[in-house]
């Protein structure tokens, strides 16, 4: 009886960390292919790492996005960003929806990060080597790149950076 419920106890283990890397990837292999326009700098962090953080031109603060919330407030929020897609392929930023899931159409999470401002999740930092964060900060400072990631359900995942065309 004791073997068995070791056995499970082990194997349980094992089926939540694999149940947590299918759901992370998840977005990859189901999602929705967009491009977004982003900006960027490596902020050489030492404990996470090498990585370029992004800015995506989140201009949706207008004076009746800064009145539906309040700059202090300890309520879990969660926002939502709808995105449309342009003429030139590239998707921008529609609609912000605090703490619903658009019914219908693409929309990645945000979180808000300091007073009004905000940041998208699961996407801001783009992970790399040390010689490629510091090639890709070096870019960065003159011009813009394209985010390729893929969107399901409001999680979206970076596959890839492209230079702007």
């Amino acid at each position: 009886m004791k073997n068995k419920n070791l056995a499970f106890i082990f194997a349980a283990q094992f089926i939540i960390i694999a149940l947590m890397f299918v759901s992370a990837f998840l977005p990859v292999f189901l999602g929705k292919e967009v491009r977004l326009l982003a900006s960027g700098f490596d902020p050489r962090d030492l404990l996470a790492g090498h990585y370029v953080r992004l800015n995506y031109d989140i201009n949706l603060k207008t004076k009746d996005y800064e009145s539906s919330f309040s700059k202090f407030s300890n309520e879990k929020e969660s926002f939502y960003i709808s995105l449309k897609e342009e003429q030139n392929g590239l998707y921008s930023f529609d609609k912000l929806y605090e703490n619903e899931k658009p019914k219908e159409g693409l929309f990645i999470e945000a979180k808000r990060t300091y007073g009004l401002n905000l940041e998208l999740k699961y996407i801001d930092k783009y992970f790399a080597t040390k010689e490629r964060a510091l090639e890709l900060e070096k870019r960065l400072l003159s011009e813009k790149i394209i985010v390729v990631a893929k969107i399901l359900n409001g999680k979206a995942r970076i596959v890839t950076l492209e230079p702007v065309k």
